[in-house]
C-alpha cells in the first residue's frame, strides 16, 4: 500500500514536471512566432500586459528560452491562457483516469 502510494507520488511529480516543460516550450514557440520585437510587444499587450512590462520584454536581448520563462510572458500566457487554448494538463488528466479506474473496480 505504502509502495503504490510513492509510486503514484513519483509519477504525479514527473507529470507536474512535463506539464511545466510543455507550457515552457509553448511560450517559447509562442514568442518566436512574434519575430520582431515590435509584434512580440503588441502579442503581449494584446494578453493583456501593461505596455511598459511588455516592452521589456520584447527590447531584451535574451534568448527565446530564456525569455519564455520572464515573468511578463508567464502573466501573459498562463495556465489559464492554455486552457482556454485546450491544452490538457497531464496531472489532471492522469487523476481524472485515477478516479476513473478506481470507479470501475467499485462496480
Amino acid at each position: 500500500m505504502v509502495k503504490d502510494r510513492l509510486v503514484q507520488q513519483a509519477i504525479l511529480q514527473v507529470l507536474r514536471e512535463l506539464d511545466k516543460w510543455l507550457r515552457h516550450k509553448l511560450r517559447c514557440v509562442r514568442l518566436k512566432q512574434g519575430k520582431r520585437r515590435y509584434a512580440i510587444a503588441q502579442l503581449l499587450i494584446g494578453q493583456g500586459l501593461p505596455a511598459k512590462r511588455a516592452w521589456l520584454l520584447a527590447l531584451s536581448g535574451k534568448g527565446w528560452w530564456r525569455l519564455s520563462q520572464s515573468p511578463q510572458a508567464q502573466e501573459a500566457f498562463s495556465t489559464r491562457w492554455f486552457e482556454i487554448l485546450g491544452l490538457v494538463s497531464l496531472e489532471h488528466q492522469h487523476a481524472a483516469l485515477q478516479l476513473a479506474e478506481r470507479n470501475r473496480r467499485i462496480r
